[in-house]
């Protein structure tokens, strides 16, 4: 009698899979091919960081990174309900091996917005910020407005990228008041010379200031060393090479253009192209950056727009074995770019191991196309 119930349960088991579908066979058919896209393009992805950007793959898995991640996932989730727990198998274990990374992106609780935390006694507040040469997205000159905001937060170290003190709109003399009459405080600073772009304001004296590397007129990096308290701390800020992608790249990246524009693969291969060179330029940046970051005698502070995202050789290069003050204090899916239907972040904060970061945010400002980098830490 068990082997008739027996027998009975495998010509069940056997006509169910006989009379599987032909919706299921094509869905299972889709999630396979999709599978065998997904995973070898996960694979890739995390080796991103690991290699020079000499092809024009790398960086395009590093930028859409997140779309991989999310397609992984879906697709695991999807084998686990039809329960083919083989073809889940490996989704799974690369989902497994990319949550070491998904603090670059992603932090819980997921809300961006929230109320600014007393200031604890003995922190520090630091903003980066590309002010666009005080230009808004309207294309009008809104330095009163932006400086005003900036003095409002009162921030201890303000890094300013793609700031010019040549001229009349972004002249220095007019910022450093229009500061100081938003904040109420003094501030030394310093632009480390004319060409970089770049200025280091700071409530501490700055005891030295200078480029970063000065037989390098296209690398637009600046330092200066800050006395706070007893210590002495080098700050770091960094423009790094375009990514050359313009707005009507985006516009046309971003609507239904792209799916209607008869030339779309060419242009397509023109942004692919241009993204591709020049990460390559800006990875030697980074490396040239990196390895005086690494002869500092001081403790140093890594900020500014790197226009690379966290999966890329740059910021691996540039981050090293600093603390990200979003991995470490950020919340829900950060963004620093006013543009690709705000995907990016290329503005970071980076900060000596022995630094506690206390807060990071990055309000959605419209001042320039990148939002500023809010943060507060201590010693």
């Amino acid at each position: 009698m068990a082997e008739y119930y027996r027998s009975e349960i495998r010509s069940v088991h056997a006509s169910g899979k006989e009379r599987r579908s032909t919706p299921g066979v094509i869905a299972d058919t889709l999630a396979a091919l999709l599978t065998g896209i997904a995973a070898p393009a996960l694979i890739l992805t995390l080796m991103v960081p690991w290699f020079t950007p000499s092809g024009r793959l790398l960086p395009i898995l590093g930028l859409a990174a997140p779309a991989t991640y999310l397609l992984t996932l879906c697709l695991a989730l999807y084998w686990i309900a039809r329960w083919r727990w083989r073809w889940a198998a490996l989704p799974l274990l690369l989902l497994f091996v990319a949550t070491f990374q998904l603090d670059l992106f992603l932090r819980l609780p997921f809300s961006r917005e929230r109320v600014e935390e007393p200031r604890v006694r003995g922190s520090i507040k630091l903003i980066s910020y590309n002010v666009r040469q005080f230009y808004g997205l309207d294309g009008e000159s809104n330095r009163d407005s932006l400086i005003g905001w900036v003095g409002r937060q009162r921030p201890d170290i303000l890094c300013f990228q793609e700031f010019t003190p040549n001229t009349g709109r972004g002249s220095k003399a007019l910022v450093d008041s229009l500061l100081e009459a938003a904040s109420g405080r003094t501030y030394f600073s310093t632009t480390g010379d004319t060409v970089t772009s770049q200025a280091i304001y700071s409530r501490y004296r700055i005891l030295r200031s200078g480029r970063t590397c000065a037989d390098l007129p296209e690398l637009r990096s600046m330092w200066a060393d800050l006395l706070v308290g007893e210590d002495t701390i080098r700050v770091f800020n960094s423009h790094l090479h375009s990514t050359a992608i313009t707005s009507d790249d985006q516009h046309f990246l971003s609507t239904e253009t792209f799916l209607q524009d008869t030339a779309r693969e060419q242009k397509v291969r023109s942004i692919i192209v241009r993204f591709s060179d020049n990460s390559l330029l800006r990875a030697a940046q980074a490396d040239t950056i990196a390895g005086v970051i690494r002869r500092s005698p001081l403790r140093t502070l890594v900020c500014g727009d790197f226009n690379d995202t966290p999966i890329s050789y740059v910021y691996r290069t540039m981050r090293n074995d600093h603390r990200d003050a979003f991995s470490e204090a950020g919340r829900g899916f950060s963004y620093t770019f006013n543009g690709f239907r705000n995907l990016l972040r290329i503005d970071y904060v980076l900060l000596d191991p022995s630094f506690e970061v206390l807060d990071y945010r990055s309000p959605a400002l419209d001042y320039s196309d990148h939002l500023p980098v809010v943060v507060t830490f201590k010693r």
